[in-house]
């Protein structure tokens, strides 16, 4: 029953639902400025999980916090390349839209709130054997981890905004934007530019040098509801729509910053030291380590920590779809892409086909392609309900994300929208 639970949260969790306009939807976009309604609300749920190099089982194991068993160490690093990508994006939230009256055209007004969490790395081979077997793997080796960066951002948005559509002929043009409170309960980056570590055969002494840096808000991983920074963030949108013939639109999400003030963590390090449990006594030695992860690492290396508040970016996500009707708006054929400019994996694109049937139900195949080099392949399934209910679900992950030996490609999305 567990398995199947994780399973039907996976499936149903790979589109960015947009927050810009009423029953935003890439994959068969409509015209919702003719609709009648006055109100409407929605709730969504989406989550990528990707790697270049770490397989879905040890990724689902490892983010879970489940036992990493040695016989699962062992074959995650004979798949290891020697550079490692990592990232995970998910967001969930819910919202809803006003409309003063129900004329065609009338200005929209939104509130809502969301969720995000951002994780985005690239780390040496090594770096990921030190972690999993801890230095005495490597007694007598010069292991080298350098190139190593990671950042992984919680927070969640509560946002306000307005939009309107424009166009008396056949196409609607559409602006909307969103601003919002940013509240931050987590942000961990790290960054290691050059480093070494030399572990003495019979473990009397340890050689490390290291140039590095990183930034932290409270070194505990926080809950929902904490506040470790506070910041403010716009989303803007633009679409362009000529029914049954075309469509295409531009987002810019997380337009912001978070200043990060709870318990922060800087610190950088440019040395070469010795951990020596031999001589105790000497007040320019270390003593050996018996903590090889990544907090135990942070504590050993970084030693005169900063403790003031700093600002950073948000993950800025910039969103293009375009697509083209055919037969009378029975098929639509577009493609859908994503772009972090701030991240190491800095793009998601896919080409989707969509068949419309009876004008209530969509089926819609589904080909990407990212920054961690892997192809996949999805299906969307999206269906109207009654007149006042849509509902949307897929993945694009579905050639992998059930294979526990494929480098990791698991997620997908759910959307519900409501119109009165």
């Amino acid at each position: 029953m567990n398995k199947l639970y994780i399973i039907l949260i996976i499936t149903f969790a790979s589109l960015n639902a947009q927050a810009q306009q009423p029953d935003y939807n890439p994959y068969s976009p409509v015209d919702f400025s003719t609709k009648d309604w006055t109100y409407a609300a929605h709730a969504f749920y989406n989550n990528h999980n990707n790697s270049n190099s770490l397989s879905n089982e040890f990724s689902k194991a490892y983010n879970n916090s489940e036992y990493l068993s040695k016989e699962l160490k062992d074959q995650q690093m004979s798949q290891l390349g020697e550079s490692v990508k990592v990232g995970r994006v998910y967001r969930g939230g819910l919202g809803a839209w006003f409309k003063s009256r129900k004329e065609q055209n009338s200005p929209f007004f939104y509130v809502g709130v969301d969720f995000q969490e951002v994780l985005d790395g690239q780390v040496d081979k090594d770096f990921v054997g030190l972690v999993l077997y801890g230095n005495k793997h490597y007694a007598g080796q010069q292991v080298d981890i350098s190139n190593t960066e990671y950042t992984n951002d919680y927070f969640n948005r509560v946002k306000f905004g307005m939009g309107k559509a424009f166009g008396n002929g056949e196409i609607v043009h559409t602006l909307s934007a969103v601003l919002g409170l940013t509240i931050g309960q987590n942000h961990d980056y790290l960054k290691v530019n050059n480093a070494g570590l030399f572990t003495q055969e019979d473990g009397d002494y340890i050689d490390v040098s290291i140039q590095a840096e990183t930034k932290l808000a409270d070194t505990v991983w926080g809950s929902l509801f904490t506040v470790n920074g506070l910041g403010a963030s716009a989303d803007l949108h633009y679409s362009m729509y000529k029914e049954k013939d075309f469509f295409l639109a531009i987002n810019f999400q997380n337009l912001g910053f978070v200043n990060w003030n709870g318990g922060p963590f800087t610190a950088t390090a440019d040395t070469s030291f010795r951990f020596d449990g031999l001589a105790n006594d000497s007040t320019n030695q270390e003593q050996i380590p018996n903590d090889f992860s990544k907090s135990g690492l942070r504590n050993l290396i970084f030693k005169n920590p900063g403790h003031s508040s700093f600002t950073k970016g948000l993950p800025l996500n910039i969103n293009f779809t375009a697509g083209k009707y055919f037969s009378d708006g029975k098929f639509y054929i577009g493609i859908n892409t994503d772009f972090y400019p701030s991240l190491i994996s800095t793009y998601r694109a896919e080409l989707f086909g969509t068949w419309n049937i009876q004008e209530k139900y969509q089926i819609t195949p589904i080909v990407s392609y990212s920054s961690f080099g892997q192809m996949n392949i999805g299906l969307a399934l999206g269906a109207q309900l009654w007149d006042s209910v849509s509902i949307r679900m897929g993945s694009s992950y579905l050639n992998s994300m059930f294979n526990p030996n494929a480098n990791a490609a698991q997620g997908g999305f759910i959307s519900l929208v409501f119109f009165h």
